[in-house]
Formats: C-alpha cells, structure tokens, sequence
C-alpha cells in the first residue's frame, strides 16, 4: 500500500482511535514564552519632515497574548542610519497600552530611519523581542533634484577579486558654498570606510575597490554645511539564489518528502522561478515559485544513489541556473502535516524504526499544548488533533524517540479563528467632499471575550497604506512576524481572504532555526519596570558617620513631590516615582534635614539605565523604494507644503522661506536645534550685553529687561503680586508670547519662575517673532485650547548650565539638580471643526495627515464605537484602519475604504 493510501486510511482511524494528551508541564515552557511582544500602529511609513509620526503601542504576553503581565514603561527610539538616537520618548503603559508620537522638522536628513521600542524586561531576550520598524524621511519642499548629488555610478577596470567602482559626487547641489574636498562615507555588510575625494578639473571623482563578493554597498557624502546624502547600490544585480527545504528536516532514502523552496535576488529580496528537478538526467518533479519566489513539490521514492538537482530561471528571463538539492540521508525520518477542517494530522514515516515507541510534542509560542506517545507500525502513524486545543498562530511540532531525542522537527500554522475578534465598519456615506463631517461606527462580532477591548482608529489616504502588505498589522505581527525571526515579505498577505499566498510555504521555508521559541529556561537579570525610579547609590565622605540615614527625593515642577527612604550607608537605594510627565524633570536628592554640612557628608550617585544597543538592518527596509526615486505621495506632501506657505506668506507678509542673515551670530547645538524648528531670531540680547545694564541688586533677568532694553523686550506687571511678565514689542491683542529655556519649552505653571533667572546664568535672551511650527507648541503646552492664537513670539533663553528653568534659578550651591528623564507628554490629534466661516481653521488649508487619528479607544463587544470628524482639503481615496486587542489577548483587524471629490470641481 502507498503511503498516500494509508495516510488516508490512516486519517479515517485514528480520528476515533487517536487519543490526545495535552499538557501543561511548566518545565517545556521556553525561556521566550516569559518574554513580552510589542507592537507599534504607525500611522504611515514615508514622512516628509513636516509630519508627525503618531504611534500606538502594545504590550502582551509572548505566549497567551494577555495584557495583564505587561510594563509599564516602554522607551521607543527614533534612529537614523547612522545609528544615533535623535529623538527618544518613554511610554506610560496601562493595561499594555500606550501612544506617542514624535515630531519632526527641516533638521532631519532624507533617508532611511529606525523606529525601535523596548522594555527593561525585554532586554532578557537580546533582541527577539525588541519591536522594530524602518521609515522613511523626504524634505518637506521642492528643490534641487537631490539624486544628482552622487550620480553616474558604474564599475571600471574591475578585476577577478575587486570591483573597481566609480561616481561623481556633487556636493555643491546640497551646499552652493562648498569647496575643496568631499567626505565620502562607503559601507558595506563587513565595514565602514571614510575617504576624503578631492577636486580635480572641476570634479569630484570617487574611485573605490570593493571585493568581488560585494552585494550591496552605501555612498554617503557630506558637504561642509553638513547636509548630506546617501544611496544604495548593488554591485552584482545578477543571478538568484534558491534553497530547499525538505518538511521534516531531511531528504531521507526510500522515503517520500513534501520540499519547500525560495528563491532569492541580489538584493535579499523574493524572485518568482520556475524549472524542473532532475535525477541525475531524468525529471522527477517540476515546480513554480509564487510571486514571493516560494512553493513546494513532492518527491516520491527518493534515491540516496541518485544525485538532485535543480535547474530553474527567474520568470520573465532566458537565464537557467543549477542548483544541488540537500544531500539524501541513508537513514532518517519524514514527518508530513496536512490539517483537514478542523483537525490537523501529523503522519510519520521511518526507513529504520518499525515498532519502537515515538512521541509528538506541540507547542505554541513557547507553551506546551500537545504530548502523545504511540507505537509505529511497520515505521508508520499518523497522529490527530483538533485544532481548536492549539491558540491561533504557529505550532512548532517535535517528533521524538523513546529516549526523548528529536527525531524530525516541523513548524505548522493553525488557523482558529476562534481566537479572533470580527469587527465591522460602518460609513453614513461611501462619497464625501472636502471638509465633509464624515460619520463612523464599529460593531464587534458578540461573544468572543467579555474582557474590555482597546481599539484604535486610522484615518489615512489609501496610496499611504497601498503597500500594507509589506507592513505589519495587529493581527500579521503578533501571530506571525513576531515569531519568526527574519525578514517576511507582504506578511499582511497571509491573512487576507482568498490570498493567493500558501501560509504553509512560508512555514517550510522560513525554518525551524528561525523560530523565536527554542531556548530552555534562563536567567532573568532585568526586572519588569512597572514605574519610573531613580535608582543610585550613597556613600560617606568621612568617618563616625551614622550607618543609616533618611534619604529625601524632591520632584520640582507642576506634580511637586516629596519623597524619603531610610538607606543603609554605604547603600543603595530605589524611588518610585509618581506617574511625571514631561520631556525631564529637576529632582534633588539629598539626606534630610537642613543643615548644609550634612548634604557635604555624602557621596550620591545615580545609575542610569542605558540604551540598548542600535542594530540598523539595512537588508530590512526592503519594501522601500531607492531614495532616489521620490514617490508621487511625497510629491503631494511637497506640493501640499508650498501652497501652506504660500497662504502665511499672503495673510502675515512673512515667510519661513525668507533668506535671514544672522552677523556675528555664533550658531550652537541650542540655537541650530532652534532655529531649524521655529526660525530665526529677530531680537538678539548676549550676555556681555545684558550684563552690562546689571546692577549688583536685582530681581532677576526680567528685572534688568524692564530697566535696561525697553525697545527690545516688553515687561509688564501683573496679578496680586507685581509678577513680571515678558512680550514681545511686535505683539498686540491676541498675540501669545511662550516661553523657552535652553530648547526646553516652559510649562505655564513654571512661567512665573522665569522672571528669576539670574542675569549671569543667561548666555543669549532672544525673540522669535511669528516662529514657525507655533500653533504645534502652543498645542502643546495647552491641549485643552480650542484653537491656537492669531500670532505669537516664542522668547528662547539660553543658560550656561544648558539644562533649562531649573537649573538656572537654583539659589544654593549645595543643592543638586540632576534631571531625569519623564514620561513622554500625551498629545492629541488635532481635527478642526469646521461648519462657520468665522473659525480660523475655515480659511487655513487644510492637509492634515493622517485624517484622523485615535489611537486608545477602550470598549466591550456590545458597545459600538462611534465617531465624528471632518474631512481634509484632501480628496482621492481613503483607508480606515481599526485595529482591537481584548484584555484576554483576542485580536481584531478591519478596513473600510471611501472617497472624496471635489464639489467645486463637480460644480463645473
């Protein structure tokens, strides 16, 4: 009998004769199973840098999904190809969720950049669980053709062990002023390597040696303003590269075997092949690839006499490659997986096993669901199990001997949906115009879970998202990406209804090696971080100390806090804060009491926790296209920029277009960071000016101001006190003066402290008038207001402790600011409200992105959710993406798609 007819048999008798025993034995749960996914909703992948990026995160268990084990603080890293970090928020995570965002602006360079998030906890894992995403970042406006910076790149005179490659750099398309020499960064996978091209006949020729073997390499240059630009490059965009996996692990002899396959291009991306197998001149089996260049195809009766090979081509070339099938083991085992309805069968096959004892072993994400023992008959069995006692997602199923050896090793993906929450989105209309009020609503499918649901809402134009597949969702990431280790091609394809992906395909040939389960129980040196904490240690300066002293904690700010702790000296000691928010605060740390002699007595340092190391992998932003081909969506941005600019430049006469020439004004870290994201200054006091108008006896910095620069700076009083208030002399009714101090923005409970600042702290006291981005700070520091005012001023102080408010103010020399790192401020998405021709919004164009945004919405399966908000100036096809995760780890994904036209235009 054939081993397909007693499969089949087989099939029949053991569904009633098979008896499953599912186990809970906590000593096979794996050291990965303890560890926590995350995940972050963006709201796009492509920016130009006068967006947002808003993100939402998540937080569960690796192996239930649950969210009730999950942190409470989540650091998530901006990072740009380089590996520097460049902006970095800490999340206050509730029921395993959160939100952020960050803000960019003209600083940020074209390019590539990583979005990371982490916890304390995840950093037991190295990096399998570390969440990360790649994105990326265009200039906000038109200008020079950028890709012209390093063209004509070619190879020349290349030999049989180096490729002799070739460029012209011009660096004068990113700095006119630029001269002299070039710096040329060149990286590949083994190294990084600064060369410094020099101008010869009017040019800058770059002439470079790679070895031979080179795949893919990076040109960055930079010219002497220090814009810069970089590109990738394939040196060898020829051949692919296939593999073959047999099911089980192995081509064994005499033994049929189901084999899966990849193919691969140069640049580590899919190739859709087709070819035949031969053995030895003879075909045995023929195969095509899907168009991710993956498939399988059966071989009957393998020979270990006979040598396999392959000899395929990539569809849509004449080119035929050969390629050697995995070598035939003399002895071994098959295990073959079929799942029929809702039981999945798993048929096991040996050459030299007949009737010994054998056991399967299953398990999902590190958590054991599954354990039989049988005997073999004539070195067959076939084992069945309903699916439903496995989780939704991939099982990993080992086949082992008497003696618990692995035999044969075989990851399958169960579909149960039961584990899936259905949602449905419904639209008051299918066709809008611009600034319509659209109307929305979610229903859930009843009786999934009766745990609360957290949901967000995405409103995005479609071309944003056209790509999706090559992103994660919700529900792709946490049953499938998150998983696996390596890179997964349109992972969102898999889940789609009637996909013509084969989820099995993927299962064979990403590999057991690459599953994120396999590790025994291990320790555990980083804690769940639950809070923020100030951790350190405290030692004495000098002897006849006491051995325990009570240990004070002062939080400064709006959330003033005070906190004590008796400490062993010497010790270490543990704050936990309350929940503070804000990009730092100013804590003081220090014995109580207030004898000055006893903060002299001690030592105390803080231990900071240090950011996990960067790993930018390049080969993973492979859904992006090459910098140099700018896509049509950003195209829209830039447009969309310049008619923004050109609607302030007619109402205010002024522009942050407008060419500004700044004499004698030394640019440092503080004021570029300024000056990029708000414009350049109109009023300008330096130190050795203010200092000159100080007396000995003041006030403070507003009090030297009132006295001694009247036409710079207007000073009032106000409020029962005589406070000092600072505006600028531009403004009038309804212009807002905000105040910052060293970058950092001030809160208005803390803006009564500004009039203190001593005069000699302050390196530069300057106003920005009509700043760019001003409407976004104001947002900031009052989200409860309805609209931001008509004009504004932002007044930037610069100190000499760099630090901000706090540390220019303290009085004390005893007294120790040190600055601690806060929860991120939440920010909300602004949506104007239009329908009166009076609001402000009426007249501003309005081309906000996404459409909207809502990232915590918190519900049960028998609420629907409801919303209401207007549409942009935007018109073309929309995306709503909802995305759910139930407190028990249920997960739900849905889109609905509308469009909106023009009426004017339909009018006509």
């Amino acid at each position: 009998m054939s081993f397909r007819l007693l499969f089949s048999a087989l099939i029949i008798i053991s569904a009633f004769s098979s008896r499953s025993v599912f186990s809970q034995d906590n000593n096979e749960v794996k050291h990965e199973a303890l560890a926590e996914k995350i995940y972050l909703q963006l709201d796009n992948s492509v920016y130009t840098t006068d967006k947002t990026v808003w993100f939402k995160a998540i937080l569960v268990n690796a192996s239930t999904h649950f969210r009730d084990m999950a942190s409470g603080v989540l650091y998530v890293d901006l990072i740009n190809s380089n590996k520097d970090i460049i902006d970095s928020k800490i999340l206050r995570i509730q029921n395993g969720i959160g939100s952020g965002f960050f803000e960019l602006d003209s600083s940020y360079e074209m390019g590539d950049y990583l979005v990371r998030a982490y916890t304390e906890w995840s950093k037991n894992f190295n990096n399998d669980f570390m969440y990360e995403t790649y994105i990326q970042i265009y200039p906000e406006r038109k200008g020079f053709d950028v890709k012209d910076a390093i063209a004509n790149i070619r190879k020349e005179n290349s030999s049989k062990e180096n490729i002799n490659l070739k460029a012209e750099l011009n660096p004068n398309i990113l700095d006119k002023t630029h001269n002299n020499e070039v710096t040329a960064i060149i990286a590949t996978k083994d190294a990084i390597d600064t060369v410094f091209v020099e101008k010869k006949n009017r040019k800058y020729i770059l002439d470079y040696q790679l070895p031979k073997t080179t795949n893919e390499v990076s040109i960055k240059i930079i010219a002497k303003n220090g814009l810069s630009y970089k590109t990738s490059i394939y040196p060898n965009k020829t051949g692919i590269d296939v593999q073959f996996f047999p099911e089980s692990g192995d081509l064994v002899d005499g033994l049929t075997s189901k084999i899966g396959f990849k193919a691969i291009g140069y640049d580590g991306l899919s190739r859709e092949v087709e070819g035949e197998i031969y053995a030895d001149d003879q075909i045995v089996a023929t195969l095509k690839s899907n168009r991710l260049g993956m498939g399988h195809f059966m071989m009957k009766t393998i020979d270990k006499q006979q040598s396999y090979t392959a000899k395929l081509k990539e569809i849509g070339t004449n080119k035929v490659q050969t390629f050697s099938l995995p070598e035939v083991k003399a002895t071994g085992n098959v295990m073959r997986v079929k799942q029929i309805k809702d039981m999945i069968f798993v048929g096991i096959e040996s050459n030299y096993l007949k009737t010994e004892r054998i056991a399967l072993k299953g398990h999902t994400r590190g958590y054991p669901y599954y354990s039989q023992s049988a005997s073999l008959t004539d070195g067959r069995f076939i084992f069945s199990i309903p699916n439903k006692e496995f989780p939704d997602g991939i099982i990993a199923l080992t086949l082992l001997d008497s003696n618990n050896r692995p035999l044969a090793e075989r990851l399958f993906f169960n579909e149960n949906l039961r584990n899936r929450i259905g949602s449905e989105i419904s639209l008051n209309n299918n066709q809008f115009n611009k600034r319509d009020k659209i109307k929305l609503s979610v229903s859930f499918e009843k009786n999934k879970t009766t745990k609360p649901i957290s949901s967000s809402l995405l409103v995005t134009k479609s071309d944003v998202i056209g790509s999706e597949d090559y992103n994660s969702n919700l529900l792709s990431y946490l049953l499938l990406t998150s998983d696996l280790k390596g890179h997964i091609e349109e992972p969102n394809s898999y889940f789609e209804k009637d996909s013509d992906l084969n989820i099995d395909d993927l299962m064979l040939t990403q590999g057991w090696r690459n599953y994120n389960y396999s590790s025994s129980r291990m320790k555990l040196p980083y804690k769940i971080e639950n809070w923020l904490t100030i951790d350190g240690v405290i030692n004495p300066k000098k002897k006849g100390l006491d051995d325990q002293v009570e240990l004070t904690l002062l939080n400064l700010g709006e959330d003033y806090a005070v906190l004590s702790q008796k400490v062993p000296v010497p010790g270490s000691f543990s704050f936990e804060l309350p929940d503070l928010y804000g990009f730092a605060g100013d804590i003081v740390i220090q014995p109580a009491g207030n004898k000055a002699k006893d903060k002299d007595n001690y030592a105390i340092g803080i231990i900071d926790k240090t950011p996990w190391p960067v790993h930018f992998n390049q080969n993973n932003i492979s859904s992006f296209k090459e910098l140099t081909e700018i896509p049509e969506m950003i195209e829209n941005y830039q447009m969309q920029k310049s008619s923004l600019d050109s609607f302030y430049l007619d109402n205010n006469s002024v522009t942050e277009l407008d060419e500004v020439i700044l004499t004698g004004y030394r640019m440092t870290s503080k004021r570029r960071e300024m000056y990029e994201r708000y414009g350049p200054p109109n009023v300008v006091i330096e130190s050795r000016e203010l200092m000159s108008k100080t007396r000995d006896f003041n006030y403070g910095l507003y009090d030297v101001l009132q006295r001694g620069f009247v036409d710079k700076i207007t000073i009032t009083r106000s409020g029962p006190f005589g406070d000092l208030k600072a505006s600028s002399i531009q403004g009038g009714k309804g212009h807002a003066n905000i105040v910052v101090v060293d970058g950092k923005p001030v809160m208005p409970w803390d803006s009564l402290l500004v009039q203190y600042i001593r005069p000699k702290e302050v390196t530069s006291f300057e106003v920005i008038d009509i700043p760019k981005r001003f409407a976004r700070l104001y947002r900031q520091l009052y989200p409860q207001a309805t609209m931001p005012p008509l004009t504004g001023s932002i007044i930037a102080i610069y100190t000499k402790n760099g630090i901000g408010l706090h540390g220019a103010i303290k009085t004390r020399s005893n007294v120790d600011i040190r600055q601690k790192r806060l929860f991120s401020e939440p920010k909300e998405f602004y949506v104007p409200k239009y329908g009166t021709d009076s609001s402000l919004d009426a007249h501003i164009p309005d081309y906000r992105s996404p459409v909207f945004w809502q990232p915590e919405v918190t519900s049960t399966l028998d609420k629907n959710l409801s919303f209401e908000f207007y549409h942009s100036d935007d018109i073309g096809i929309f995306t709503v993406i909802v995305e759910s995760i139930s407190y028990d780890g249920k997960i739900g994904y849905s889109t609905q798609r509308y469009s909106v036209g023009d009426e004017n235009q339909s009018k006509e």
